[in-house]
């Protein structure tokens, strides 16, 4: 049997929907009889506290460096630096220090996908085969199998290092074509696994709807928005 993971906030946004469209004063009436009570201020950050916890994280786990930002409200209310941002001057990590973005850009993916999809133009439900038709059981495949991690596709980049294949160039369309042509490791929707392969797949979709490249979607429909 297949099992699918689901984005829970169609039901909520459709609820909220139906409540606000019932109006008048029974509407309000219902409004404030379930009018939720007051939310307790949170306690302020012990900056003491998160600056030795940081420590203690760098000292026990031998990081090379990282740096940490806490948000309370609408207010930055930690952000420090700790240990080196390179090995060979022992220049030290600041909070505006820039590190690899790695799989931060996972969220953006599949939010460019999402905002293709309200835009009409892809569906979280399309098959792979609609855009990889010559993958392995693509037709079986969705989307959101592929956002989800539940596609069966071997991770082409599982190692927690680089090794000499990593750091030969390539396409993703290559990429793509020697991992996610290979046999499952599970049948779709029954597991989940963690896989890179399903995020650059989901990218060159993204890719191929928009007719631009990833970075340019990003930039004209995220991030320059958000300025």
């Amino acid at each position: 049997m297949r099992r699918r993971l689901e984005f829970p906030l169609l039901p909520l946004l459709l609820a909220a929907l139906a409540a606000c469209g019932r109006g008048g004063e029974t509407g309000r009436s219902q409004a404030q009889a379930s009018a939720p009570a007051p939310v307790t201020p949170l306690p302020p950050v012990s900056v003491a506290w998160l600056d030795s916890l940081a420590r203690d994280y760098v000292a026990r786990k031998h990081l090379v460096g990282l740096s940490v930002g806490v948000a309370q409200g609408d207010s930055i209310v930690f952000a420090r630096g700790y240990g080196f941002a390179s090995l060979a001057d022992h220049s030290p990590v600041t909070p505006g220090t820039r590190f690899a973005v790695g799989s931060v850009t996972k969220q953006f993916t599949c939010a460019s996908v999402l905002l293709l999809q309200e835009s009409g133009r892809i569906s979280m439900r399309d098959p792979v085969s609609k855009y990889y038709p010559h993958l392995t059981q693509a037709e079986e495949v969705t989307l959101l199998d592929l956002g989800n991690h539940v596609s069966g596709y071997r991770d082409y980049y599982p190692l927690d290092f680089v090794d000499r294949e990593m750091e030969r160039p390539t396409t993703a369309d290559s990429v793509i074509a020697e991992y996610a042509t290979r046999p499952l490791d599970f049948a779709p929707g029954t597991r989940w696994s963690y896989s890179n392969t399903n995020f650059l797949m989901l990218g060159r979709v993204v890719e191929k709807v928009s007719g631009v490249p990833y970075g340019t979607f990003l930039a004209q429909h995220i991030l320059t928005p958000l300025g």
